[in-house]
């Protein structure tokens, strides 16, 4: 920005002063004004040229800096007197304190609009939206009239927070042709411009009618009026005051009475939007919950006051009741003087994190698209970007963001200093009231380091910063990750111990005591059950939604093999996530910490290692007893694991089961949860392939076509294990309050969520029983495919021949007197069988083409090698041992029983390496990428080691005895020559080499 001579030299050419437009009067109301009027007019006219004047030169400066920055190519001048900016501009708006004010900002404006040039002057419009006495504001304007140019006066309705949202009224007094001159620049700053008449007449209007507001102190008695204007609703707010005491003292609830009066004769602003008594408005947030600060003081509202009764003197006309109300606005101010700058306006909050969760929620309740806004400024600050959006944001946040009561920051709020100047106000806001903590790490596979950076940590700063603030509320949001046990007790309070889960669980608790140890912090905690809801693609319920409808579409089963799925979890709508945070702040505001604990407050007990508490800084001792404010936030539903799986199923049309207890065993087994609950392991991405193809294809025939989408039918290893989350809310109903807006998962619940996806074309438009029958029929083909083997070239020749050697071998056994054969009879038949099911296991093993069979084959390739096949060679091996020692016969005496005996302890070593590497997490071999390693090296060693066994069988059937007598020659060549060439070639043609390589 160059200095403002040079810029007002370049702005007096008469070619850009008809571009400009000046605003002088930069307090809270022009502030708002000003910046509604130029980002307006910018955005349709780049050349639009801007300048800003105010009697403090540093506000004009922050103003000017201020929307450089949110609009860097704009021209904006500052001048430093009225004069300046009545020379560079055609359009002059001022928002002045009073009277005398506007005189003395005129008293420089009028020379220059004497010496321009007439048509310049007659070009010319000022409009003033200064509350002042009406003869001054008719002589100003006939002043400015003389000169040839135009003047309306322009007093606004609305206060700041209509300034900021650009909804305010205009009560416009000046000619006809003024009033069409200013209606559309004042239509940039408001939503109602009436013409009430000529000069004087719209301040006229606002002085019989516009908005006041009330206070009740209830320990004193004393009435006081706060934030008005002066006659109808000036009287009208002390009388709806006086009658709310009077009902309280005459024993009724506030809420019973404000019903009433609402609801009859006397409903009234006063009463239905801005009632004096706490409590009275269930759902809503009047001022008188806030403790008055900020806003239109009720010094101003008693100037306003006097205002109408100068006019009603200077007109003869009586108003006993206007005069009775301004007397005692006046001896509240004397009284208690410290209510002279007490006010009704709404809070300001500040949500740091959760827009990839649940913060977008809470922000479409405190801004909601069509209503009241709860509070007068939102600032939201995250490490996404909204512009282009880096998150899932949602269809309807983007209107959110575009309401001028709304602020994004983007931040790194690791960084100290980011923290700090976050909870800097804009020019002209006050400090912020509220503060919601939504930040924190959720996804599971980070590194500890992580987890202490992004959650412990920034939690910390922010509330830090907000306790040195001296913030009224602070609400610290607690996703579910604990485990409340698998006692036979249907729920558990707040009071109880509860586990945190992994390393997520455990530092996303700690952050919890971290909070708590900070001195003058007024925290609330707030924890929920698993949250879905609009727009909330994030958590298990989402997860379970878009994977049921991949089962409803296939027209099969959703499985889960945490039978019987009557483990508790316990579930929250999205919007309860938002009123109960916002109910909190409401809550505690008033209250402050230490009374706060006394009503609801409870131990945060330590789960972590005791050795951390030197390492992690701000790290509470782990003896150290911290209490806070903690409430249970979940519905009324008692979801359980089954419970949300019917429900989701029936909805599409399918239905829930769970794997039979073979497959369960053995998914748990390949991923290492045997006697663990968390999901873990490589496998995650096979289970994965059930629900992922089917998506894509879901997508890919919806009319029209999805081509994006943020929902995904993958399950990550949170969603897929076993979740015990069973809490009582019981606590936030009776302290708080609260009453929950959606108290049940069930089909309403579901159908909500689903139209709000499809509404935005993120979700398939097909019903889940719609689509033709040959597309029905054609994914009803793909869904066979997840439960059978992927043909593969080389499969079909491995395993017929695999099947000729154990016929032909069980035939020469079963067809030459079995028993006179002895234990020697097993030897063959279950070798031949072990090498026929080490067949299946392999080619049943990874397919490519069709990705989501993978999850299924592997589970196959467990069952046919180790359940079956493993105990069958050993069974073999044992009785052709066995029957040598009861004959006494050597062991070893040929290649066969040499090779035999050598590849039994291969195998050994196989399935210790292969089960090793992928059980119980891997922890055999150290778990994580080191188990996963090896899983290469049992890949490889098996493709060594089948060769072998084939080799093995065949000097065992085409050069020994037994294979000369019992089998003809032909014959015993096709079965154990050719057979096992032909197997290890049909296997070395689905071998991949580059899953073989050796790097962790």
């Amino acid at each position: 920005m160059r200095p403002s001579v040079r810029c007002l030299k370049a702005l007096e050419r008469i070619q850009l002063r008809h571009k400009s437009t000046s605003f002088i009067g930069l307090g809270r109301m022009g502030h708002e004004m000003a910046l509604n009027l130029f980002s307006k007019q910018f955005t349709n006219d780049v050349e639009a040229h801007f300048v800003v004047c105010d009697a403090i030169p540093d506000s004009a400066r922050a103003f000017a800096e201020k929307f450089l920055g949110q609009f860097p190519a704009a021209k904006i001048a500052i001048a430093s007197t009225p004069e300046e900016a009545v020379l560079g501009s055609q359009t002059v708006v001022t928002m002045l304190p009073s009277s005398p004010e506007v005189k003395t900002v005129y008293s420089h404006i009028l020379p220059i609009l004497q010496q321009l040039p007439s048509a310049e002057a007659r070009s010319t419009i000022c409009i003033d939206s200064t509350t002042l006495d009406v003869s001054v504001a008719k002589r100003v304007a006939a002043d400015v009239i003389n000169t040839g140019a135009e003047m309306v006066d322009a007093p606004v309705s609305g206060g700041v927070t209509g300034a900021k949202a650009g909804t305010l009224s205009f009560l416009v007094g000046g000619s006809e042709a003024a009033f069409k001159h200013s209606e559309s620049i004042l239509s940039l700053m408001g939503q109602r411009i009436i013409h009430c008449g000529d000069s004087g007449s719209g301040l006229g209007a606002k002085i019989c009618n516009n908005v006041s507001e009330t206070r009740i102190d209830m320990y004193t008695g004393m009435l006081s009026v706060v934030n008005g204007v002066q006659l109808v609703l000036g009287v009208q707010q002390i009388v709806v005051g006086e009658a709310m005491l009077l009902g309280q003292r005459l024993g009724l609830e506030p809420a019973v009475l404000a019903g009433v009066i609402n609801s009859s004769t006397g409903g009234c602003w006063a009463s239905s939007v801005n009632n004096p008594v706490p409590a009275a408005l269930a759902g809503k947030s009047p001022p008188c919950e806030r403790d008055y600060e900020g806003g239109f003081a009720t010094a101003l509202m008693l100037k306003d006051m006097g205002l109408a009764k100068d006019v009603a003197k200077q007109y003869t006309s009586p108003i006993p009741l206007g005069e009775a109300a301004e007397e005692m606005y006046r001896r509240v101010i004397k009284e208690q003087p410290e209510l002279a700058r007490k006010d009704f306006s709404s809070p300001s909050a500040i949500i740091f994190g959760g827009l990839n969760t649940c913060s977008r929620a809470l922000t479409a309740l405190l801004v909601p698209v069509d209503g009241d806004p709860l509070i007068s400024h939102l600032r939201i600050v995250d490490k996404f970007s909204v512009v282009p959006p880096t998150t899932y944001i949602g269809k309807e946040f983007p209107k959110i963001l575009a309401n001028p009561l709304v602020e994004y920051k983007q931040a790194n709020l690791t960084v100290p200093a980011t923290v700090a100047s976050c909870f800097v106000p804009s020019e002209g806001q006050p400090p912020y009231d509220y503060v919601f903590d939504y930040t924190g790490e959720v996804r599971h596979d980070r590194t500890e380091m992580i987890q202490i950076n992004t959650t412990l940590n920034v939690a910390r700063l922010i509330g830090l910063e907000a306790a040195k603030l001296k913030v009224k509320a602070y609400v610290r949001m607690q996703q579910p990750f604990y485990d409340t046990g698998s006692s036979s007790k249907a729920t558990h309070s707040e009071k109880e111990d509860i586990k945190p889960v992994d390393t997520l669980g455990i530092w996303w608790h700690e952050t919890l005591r971290v909070l708590a140890a900070i001195d003058d912090l007024n925290l609330v905690i707030l924890r929920s059950g698993f949250v879905y809801g609009p727009y909330t693609n994030y958590g298990i319920v989402a997860s379970g939604i878009t994977v049921g409808s991949v089962y409803g579409f296939l027209k099969k089963p959703m499985k889960s093999m945490w039978s019987p799925g009557k483990n508790p979890n316990n579930t929250v709508h999205i919007d309860d996530v938002a009123g109960a945070a916002w109910a909190c702040a409401e809550w505690v505001a008033p209250l402050g910490r230490a009374e706060a604990n006394t009503l609801a407050g409870e131990e945060i007990l330590f789960h972590n290692d005791k050795k951390k508490v030197k390492e992690v800084q701000g790290m509470p001792s782990h003896d150290q007893k911290l209490i806070a404010p903690l409430f249970n936030l979940v519905d009324e539903s008692n979801s359980t694991l089954l419970s949300i799986g019917e429900a989701v199923t029936s909805y599409f049309g399918t239905t829930f089961d769970f794997f039979t207890f073979v497959e369960s065993t053995a998914l748990k087994a390949s991923s290492g949860v045997l006697r663990d609950v968390h999901l873990t392991g490589d496998h995650v991405e096979d289970i994965n392939e059930h629900h992922v193809g089917g998506w894509t294809e879901m997508l890919t025939i919806s009319k029209p076509p999805i081509p994006n989408t943020p929902l995904s039918a993958y399950m990550d290893s949170f969603a897929l294990s076993k979740h015990i989350v069973a809490f009582n809310n019981t606590k936030i109903k009776e302290i708080v309050g609260y009453k929950l807006k959606r108290p049940l998962f069930n089909h309403e619940t579901i159908k909500e969520v689903v139209d709000k996806w499809k509404d935005e074309n993120t979700y398939e438009l097909l019903p889940p029983s719609s689509g033709t029958a040959e597309q029905q029929q054609a994914l009803m083909g793909q869904e066979e495919q997840i439960l059978k083997p992927e043909g593969r070239q080389g499969d079909l020749l491995a395993a017929w021949t695999a099947l000729v050697l154990v016929i032909v071998t069980w035939t020469a056994i079963l067809s030459r007197d079995p028993l006179g054969a002895g234990w020697f009879a097993f030897h063959p038949t279950l070798q031949t069988l072990a090498l026929a099911l080490f067949t299946y296991g392999i080619v049943t093993l990874q397919p490519t083409s069709q990705p989501k069979t993978k999850a299924a084959g592997f589970t196959r390739h467990q069952a046919a090698m180790f359940f079956v096949g493993f105990p069958a060679i050993l069974l073999g091996t044992s009785a052709i041992a066995y029957n040598k020692w009861i004959h006494n016969t050597e062991h070893m005496t040929t290649w066969h029983g040499t090779f035999g005996y050598l590849t039994i302890i291969w195998i050994i070593t196989q399935v210790a390496l292969g089960g090793g590497s992928v059980w119980f997490k891997g922890a055999a071999f150290g778990g994580g990428a080191k188990a996963k390693a090896l899983w290469k090296y049992h890949r490889l060693s098996g493709y060594l080691l089948f060769p072998t066994l084939l080799f093995t069988a065949h000097l065992g059937g085409a050069w020994s005895h037994w294979g000369e007598r019992a089998i003809p020659s032909p014959l015993q060549f096709v079965a154990y020559t050719l057979a096992p060439l032909l197997i290890v070639i049909g296997i070395v043609t689905r071998v991949r080499p580059s899953k073989m390589k050796f790097l962790p």
